[in-house]
């Protein structure tokens, strides 16, 4: 809250035909700080060219001081007509006091000592810890054995209650967690406290409390004596699944006692319910075991079993395959058995096919499936402007695999329901049913909504068509009529990246179809003079729309180049990676093959040969396709 102003002390009479240095005090209690403002006034005409005001004055430091000039013995501030007032922020409540100190006030470069208003400084109220009272940690426990130790043994215990008083009245005490809880009482007090949980009672005291200081501390402790461990030895059986391509079979792993780590990881299904005959030892006639269904909180006991046997040689024997395993129980150890069922799963066919396609008035991601005895597409895109094009694809949880470039895989999975993903587009199918010697299609349409870029290129044979208006399409399109074919153009985006290239027919034509909105440059070796876009000037560029035509007309003028030539007025010769495959590493100067393109089956081999020659031999053995790179600014001849 800001409290009203002090009023300001004008100068005394006596003080006639000398400075007199005024403040006024305003507090703020939410900051705990005051803006104080310092204003020179004289009963002459003499007129002040600057004031000090002395660091004592002030109550010590300021916190904000506005224009003023730090150095010497204060705040020197240089007066202004439209800031006559030095302001500062001073800490705590100041407020003028009536009575007067010293200031130094300048005029006409003369500095003299002037009165000014004494203040009255507060400085701001620290704030005082309450410690009236504390929280004393009440802590309980399981201990094994009397006498006790804490910690020790012993363990904590959770969900234990108290009853409790200070000073005679009652408080409420929350039950332990981890182990646990807090008592407030005064400092100084008395605590009594009990334990309404079975068992548990004051560690070295009667419960009572005197003369409670910060540090004091509660123990509540419970004896409760370990269950005997057995003298005989345990033995674990776990139990799993796996699919196999092979005979169908059981195998055995034992895991000795101090052995037994990580090689009981199972990449299989848990097998619940699974039945084993356990003889051999002490059993006269044997005993049938069941591997724990695991349900409810339980699931990690899933296919698994175990059990106390009397040391000795046991043979254990999986009751559906009839195979065994001889082993032995140590006593007091434990000795781990992993059983796997390899089972021979039924496998269906899955054919995946992958289209873009650029005709329609949105984008998305479409997947139809095709389960047997339906009737299926033609395998070939499903429009004229669509075409097969590769992808990432997800079963299940399972690891993606990629499609070739010919959008296609056709592949045997195990019999099941999958939920399929098209992981370019996060576009999903659940329950895409794959059944036995049965093939299940699963036709990808993703719609990529493009425009198109069409080139009309004439020739202008004036001598003076270099110096007419490059923006003004009347000269250009009256003078310049000669076709020109067998130019080449690249098609550019806004990062100068090139999109493909053309060469004109002989009637000056070319088109570049399926190109995503946005901005593009045409870029040539030609002498470009002239550049129009449906009348306006596209020599910085032009925009590519869905579902239009953007139509160019580009003149040239004087000789047309026949390499290294001049470019597109205004564009800066771009890096042209021209890649189609295999992928290439274009940040040295040798190309080198990172990757050769997917045959359809999903695999792409990695090669990483030593040097340039090696990947261009590499790529034409491959029958790849091997691009033309241009790098900026640097010659094809260098």
């Amino acid at each position: 809250m800001i409290e009203p102003a002090a009023e300001v002390i004008d100068p005394a009479p006596e003080t006639a035909g000398a400075y007199y240095v005024g403040a006024e005090c305003s507090y703020d209690s939410g900051f705990d700080e005051s803006t104080c403002g310092f204003t020179v006034y004289a009963s002459d005409i003499a007129a002040a060219e600057a004031f000090t005001v002395y660091y004592e004055t002030v109550c010590g430091s300021a916190t904000g001081v506005g224009e003023a000039e730090l150095g010497g013995a204060g705040y020197r501030y240089v007066l202004g007509a439209d800031a006559p007032t030095l302001v500062l922020t001073l800490p705590g409540a100041v407020s003028p006091s009536g009575d007067t100190t010293d200031y130094e006030v300048e005029a006409g470069g003369v500095a003299t000592i002037a009165a000014g208003d004494s203040l009255d400084c507060v400085q701001p109220v620290e704030e005082v810890e309450d410690i009236s009272s504390v929280d004393v940690p009440v802590y309980a426990y399981t201990c094994p054995s009397d006498p006790v130790t804490l910690p020790g043994d012993c363990t904590a215990a959770n969900d234990v209650a108290f009853s409790a008083t200070a000073d005679g009245l009652p408080i409420t005490i929350a039950s332990t967690v981890n182990g646990a809880t807090v008592a407030t009482v005064a400092l100084g007090g008395t605590l009594v406290i009990s334990s309404t949980t079975t068992g548990f009672g004051p560690f070295g005291g009667n419960g009572t409390m005197p003369n409670i200081e910060a540090g004091s501390v509660a123990n509540f402790v419970q004896i409760v004596a370990p269950e005997a461990i057995p003298t005989d030895g345990r033995l674990q059986i776990f139990s799993g699944t796996c699919p196999t391509s092979g005979e169908a079979r059981t195998e055995f792993t034992v895991i000795e006692p101090n052995s037994f780590s990580a090689q009981a990881r199972q990449s299989c299904e848990p097998n619940a319910g699974a039945a084993f005959v356990i003889t051999g030892g002490t059993l006269a006639s044997g005993m049938s075991v069941t591997t724990d269904p695991g349900t409810g909180s339980d699931d990690g006991k899933r296919g698994s079993w175990r059990g106390f046997l009397a040391a000795g040689s046991y043979r254990v024997t999986e009751v559906s395959s009839g195979q065994f395993i001889d082993l032995e129980v140590f006593e007091d150890e434990l000795t781990a058995v992993i059983a796997v069922n390899y089972v021979v799963v039924p496998e269906g066919t899955l054919e995946i096919r992958r289209y873009t396609c650029t005709a329609g008035t949105t984008e998305s991601t479409d997947i139809e499936v095709y389960l047997p005895g339906t009737p299926t597409p033609a395998p070939a895109a499903p429009g004229a402007a669509c075409s097969a094009s590769d992808g990432t694809i997800q079963l299940n949880d399972g690891t993606p695999f990629e499609l070739g470039d010919d959008g296609a895989i056709v592949m045997d999975v195990p019999v099941d329901s999958y939920d399929f993903a098209d992981v370019n587009t996060s576009t999903t199918e659940t329950g895409v049913d794959v059944q036995l010697d049965a093939t299940t299609l699963v036709v990808i349409t993703e719609t990529v909504l493009t425009g198109t870029v069409s080139l009309s290129l004439a020739d202008c044979d004036d001598n003076q068509a270099g110096a007419q208006d490059a923006a003004d399409p009347a000269y250009w399109e009256a003078t310049c009529l000669d076709a020109v074919g067998g130019i080449d153009f690249w098609l550019v985006d806004a990062d100068l990246k090139e999109v493909g290239k053309r060469t004109t027919a002989d009637d000056g034509s070319a088109v570049w179809t399926k190109i995503y909105p946005g901005t593009y440059l045409l870029d040539t070796h030609a002498n470009v003079c002239a550049i129009f876009v449906d009348g306006a000037d596209a020599r910085s560029g032009f925009e590519v729309a869905i579902n239009q035509t953007s139509a160019v007309s580009l003149y040239t003028c004087a000789p047309l180049a026949t390499g290294g030539g001049a470019t597109t007025p205004g564009i800066d010769p771009p890096v042209l990676e021209v890649v189609s495959a295999p992928i290439l590493d274009t940040t040295a100067d040798l190309l080198y093959v990172t990757e050769l393109p997917s045959t359809g089956d999903g695999v792409t081999a990695p090669y990483q040969p030593s040097g340039g020659a090696g990947a261009l031999a590499l790529m034409g053995l491959a029958g790849a396709v091997v691009a033309f790179v241009e790098r900026k600014r640097r010659a094809l001849a260098a």
